[in-house]
């Protein structure tokens, strides 16, 4: 919950039976070739870079017999060089943009850039290339394979049954947002909607069973009828960064609110379902709070596309159980007092 937890991720597995291949098909074969098997690193993870684009206004005007037509379009310069695509329908920009590496021989190797393009209406695509673009870097977007994301794929419509965040937002919030750069790697990241509505569900039942080693949720961020955050109180950092600290602190009270955290969601009867260094914040006096409860689920449910993160979960678990949470915790414990 503090934007991007890390600069290299291994969390990102880019494999054909995971990609939904439908929406890959129409990609050029040579970006997702065989080297997408092997295992994705994402990172450089910048949110709304400005992209060192400038545009310019022409129109053209075409004499077929007796009709005059006038076509109006936007073009991107690169450098002097007019892209040579036409026309465009809005302005674009990017809006997010990643790297991601595979294992080599050992080694990282550059494999792709994933780019998140945002229209002049708010429409978004997301786009492939096997070009290195830093977050400085002049792109021409007319020469990229746009793929759309559907608004319905990734901000569900707000319901009155739900809690509206304060308008405005205070200044202590975060408000947690669907990542973008996700979509399409999994079956599960073409759902972000339905993950978000399953989220604020679950959210809604503890702003009304409150607890102080859970987060405080806030309510909905709402624009144009959709729910396009999730807003909860700001804490000071993860437990993952807080253990890189020299500062020392009382990790058997951490552990103990953080139990405290879980058996308050069990009596609820809800599984977090992904107790791990990261979905733990700690606030300025280190008390621990729960947060992230995407994969949280009644118990003995089935777990959903999105359940627990690898080396921190029971491997084989397919339904919610308490156990879940237990086992996350006794690998928590072991990362504490090995740091």
């Amino acid at each position: 919950m503090e934007g991007v937890k890390s600069t290299l991720s291994s969390s990102y597995s880019f494999y054909p039976t995971l990609v939904n291949q439908a929406l890959f098909r129409s990609l050029n074969s040579a970006f997702l070739g065989s080297r997408l098997v092997g295992r994705g690193y994402r990172i450089s993870d910048v949110n709304n870079p400005t992209p060192k684009v400038r545009s310019a206004e022409i129109s053209l005007q075409l004499r077929t017999e007796s009709l005059l037509l006038t076509v109006s379009s936007r073009l991107f310069l690169r450098s002097n060089t007019i892209s040579q695509t036409l026309p465009r329908p809005a302005l674009m920009e990017i809006y997010q943009q990643s790297q991601a590496f595979i294992e080599k021989d050992g080694d990282l190797e550059f494999d792709f850039t994933k780019l998140i393009i945002r229209g002049q209406n708010h429409e978004y695509f997301f786009a492939i290339t096997k070009d290195r673009i830093g977050a400085s870097s002049a792109v021409d977007l007319d020469r990229l394979h746009k793929i759309s994301i559907p608004s319905d794929n990734i901000w569900p419509y707000f319901s009155a049954q739900f809690t509206r965040a304060p308008e405005p937002l205070p200044s202590e919030c975060y408000v947690k947002e669907p990542n973008l750069l996700d979509y399409g790697d999994t079956p599960a990241s073409l759902q972000l909607s339905s993950q978000m509505l399953h989220e604020v569900e679950v959210c809604e039942l503890l702003k009304q069973h409150p607890h102080p080693n859970v987060a405080t949720y806030m309510g909905c961020v709402v624009s144009a009828n959709r729910i396009k955050g999730l807003c909860f109180a700001r804490y000071r950092m993860t437990l993952a960064r807080r253990l890189k600290v020299a500062t020392p602190f009382n990790k058997d009270l951490c552990l103990q609110g953080i139990e405290q955290g879980i058996r308050h969601l069990h009596s609820l009867g809800l599984v977090h379902n992904d107790i791990n260094p990261t979905n733990v914040m700690v606030d300025e006096m280190d008390h621990p709070i729960l947060i992230d409860f995407d994969s949280c689920q009644q118990e003995g449910q089935r777990l959903g596309l999105k359940a627990g993160t690898r080396g921190w979960s029971m491997e084989g678990s397919e339904h919610a159980r308490f156990e879940n949470d237990f086992f996350g915790l006794s690998k928590v414990r072991e990362h504490m007092y090995a740091c």
